[in-house]
């Protein structure tokens, strides 16, 4: 259940029995279950919390817990979200990457899985370290008896895992790329890598430059971010003319958040803020590329930011 949420839409889903708030199932918070059939859209009043209600439900704490989070005024059926995948969407893989045990990294695991390293040098050394690396040695000790060897090594012999051979530098010469952290180390495990760097090209630089909106309309540029990721988030921003003479300006906490919640919220405070000074033609600016990314194609891929997804469209439209 810790892996299941309820996004609240038009509130069909159970009130005691869906974990649609944060502090888990109303029905474990409370104990007592007056009513198993009620709905979430049973503690609202025309689109609007029914205060009174909620408070004969479920106290005050949670109550206002349901009035600090909960939307209301939406339509459509409750959305029922798999967390631990981004787009909210089960699949196996996420499933086992939820359930499965995991231990803790070994001593040398950020050498092993050296994103300069390909997979199967990854591969090979983290064999090694545990002792399952398939070499001649090895296999005989499950009763299987025989003898290989590289096609390219001019003597033949059982290979064993101290075996020279036993590189991440074949014995044609090969090389391995690594970064500098495992350049000329051997780290105590017989593996030494050959360096050679790879050839990257120069970066392109880009010049970038305000331009001024067309007759008749404003900029909206803006801003958020976030100490840490989770953490303390902000955001601010700056409306100008055609003629750059600034209209106005804002900056707002938003409390703890993600760096695309800061992003998001950022937008819909300096919309509000152009609403108010009757401003409706507007160009936004960001530098948030996955957020104007997700404004170009219209959809939000991150499932606990749609609430804050709708708000936005809710003012891009009205």
């Amino acid at each position: 259940m810790e892996n299941i949420k309820v996004l609240v839409r038009g509130g069909n889903a159970s009130f005691w029995f869906d974990k649609w708030l944060a502090s888990g199932v109303l029905s474990v918070s409370v104990g007592a279950v007056h009513n198993s059939k009620l709905c979430i859209k049973d503690g609202w009043i025309n689109n609007s919390r029914n205060s009174d209600r909620l408070l004969e439900l479920v106290g005050s704490e949670l109550t206002e817990e349901i009035l600090q989070n909960v939307p209301t005024g939406k339509s459509g059926q409750d959305m029922y979200i798999w967390k631990p995948a981004l787009d909210g969407s089960f699949s196996i893989g996420t499933a086992w990457e939820a359930m499965r045990g995991k231990s803790l990294n070994t001593l040398y695991h950020d050498c092993f899985w050296h994103n300069m390293l390909p997979k199967s040098i990854s591969m090979c050394l983290w064999k090694v370290w545990f002792n399952c690396l398939a070499v001649d040695d090895r296999v005989q000790s499950k009763g299987i008896y025989l003898a290989s060897s590289c096609d390219c090594c001019a003597q033949k012999a059982t290979e064993t895992i101290n075996d020279d051979r036993v590189q991440s530098k074949c014995c044609d010469g090969s090389p391995v790329y690594a970064s500098d952290a495992l350049e000329n180390q051997s780290y105590g495990l017989g593996f030494k890598f050959q360096i050679e760097r790879p050839r990257t090209g120069a970066k392109e630089v880009k010049i970038v430059t305000w331009s001024k909106p067309p007759s008749g309309w404003v900029n909206l540029n803006c801003d958020g971010s976030c100490r840490g990721n989770l953490g303390n988030s902000g955001g601010g921003g700056i409306i100008r003319d055609s003629y750059s003479v600034v209209k106005a300006v804002f900056s707002t906490h938003f409390g703890n958040g993600t760096n695309n919640s800061a992003e998001l919220k950022a937008i819909v405070e300096g919309i509000l803020l152009c609403k108010q000074f009757h401003f409706f033609n507007i160009i936004i600016e960001s530098d948030s590329r996955i957020v104007v990314d997700w404004l170009w194609k219209g959809r939000c891929t991150l499932w606990y930011l749609w609430d804050l997804w709708d708000d936005l469209n809710g003012e891009l439209i009205g």
